[in-house]
């Protein structure tokens, strides 16, 4: 995620998706970040919507992070898409989620009775062909 954050010009405009508190210190950098949340996002920037309908411009934000949140998503292909929608056309995308194969997650699924996860990902390479399919971006790494 810092590696493409760093990178980004201070004019730039960062969507912080599914993020609440936030997915990074915007302290240390001088672009400006939106926060959205189906829940009230904290922040002078906090958008409370909900990621299958974005409520910004096609083309808006120079980079999205989704960090630990597409797990949470009810509509899963339309926020995907919505993602690719507000997203520049020579955009980043940070995508970060849980794997559900490893025990850990399992467990954690089963006690915490889904933590609210609804999406189980079991394939990084499944999850960038859908990412790939909506957003028209490729997997970088």
């Amino acid at each position: 995620m810092h590696e493409i954050l760093r990178h980004l010009p201070a004019d730039a405009r960062v969507l912080d998706l599914g993020s609440n508190k936030g997915s990074f210190d915007e302290a240390i950098y001088s672009f400006t970040t939106i926060r959205a949340d189906l829940d009230p996002p904290s922040g002078a920037n906090a958008v409370r919507c909900d990621a299958a309908q974005l409520p910004f411009r096609t083309g808006a934000f120079n980079a999205i992070v989704s960090n630990h949140s597409l797990e949470h998503f009810q509509e899963l292909e339309a926020s995907l898409n919505e993602i690719g929608r507000v997203l520049a056309r020579d955009g980043a995308l940070y995508v970060a989620v849980p794997d559900a194969s490893t025990l850990a997650d399992r467990i954690y699924r089963w006690l915490g009775r889904g933590g609210g996860h609804v999406n189980a990902f079991t394939s990084a390479d499944d999850l960038s062909a859908r990412i790939g399919s909506a957003t028209g971006l490729p997997c970088v790494a």
